[in-house]
Formats: C-alpha cells, sequence, structure tokens
C-alpha cells in the first residue's frame, strides 16, 4: 500500500506557480527568471515511485 506525505509550505508564496518537472515546465521558470530575476517561482512535480 501507498502512503504518501504531503508537506505545506505557506511560508514562500510564490508569484508563479508551475505544474511539472519537465523540459517545458523548467525551461519556462528559467526563462521567467531570465526576464524578471524578482519573481519568486515554485515548480510542483508529482512523486515518481
Amino acid at each position: 500500500m501507498r502512503q504518501h506525505l504531503f508537506i505545506i509550505d505557506y511560508s514562500m508564496k510564490p508569484d508563479v506557480l508551475i505544474v511539472g518537472a519537465g523540459p517545458v515546465g523548467l525551461f519556462t521558470a528559467i526563462e521567467m527568471k531570465l526576464h524578471n530575476p524578482a519573481l519568486q517561482i515554485k515548480i510542483l512535480d508529482r512523486n515518481k515511485e
């Protein structure tokens, strides 16, 4: 049986939330930071077991 532990971190309130840490998600995050270094970006990806 799989058990998942989810930790919710309310201390960081990102300006941008990117769902998916694949090539497109990571490229998007990099490009956004290059254009606006002050952005707080959080990337979420599913847990691969």
